[in-house]
């Protein structure tokens, strides 16, 4: 979360090998360690965010951005997002 690539790779890689399946976040990360690709870092924090229930904080993020600004397809995403927006009104 920030910047620190090295690290975000070594905790990557533990998922594939010490990593449960007990929970949606859990099996989200192991998919995402899967597929060798990184997730929007944007969304990411939101995610992480609205699991820790920080509604507003991830509203805050979000705020000011527009669907061209965001990738077209996260799967995964869409429900934190709604969820945060949810919690907040």
């Amino acid at each position: 979360m920030k910047g620190n690539t090295e690290m975000a790779a070594k905790y990557r890689a533990m998922i594939l090998t010490r990593g449960g399946t007990d929970t949606d976040a859990d099996k989200q990360a192991l998919k995402e360690a899967k597929s060798g690709t990184w997730p929007n870092p944007l969304l990411l924090r939101v995610r992480l965010l609205t699991d820790g229930g920080f509604y507003h904080e991830a509203l805050r993020l979000l705020h000011g951005k527009n669907r061209p600004t965001l990738p077209r397809r996260q799967t995964g995403w869409s429900l934190p997002i709604a969820w945060a927006a949810f919690m907040t009104n």
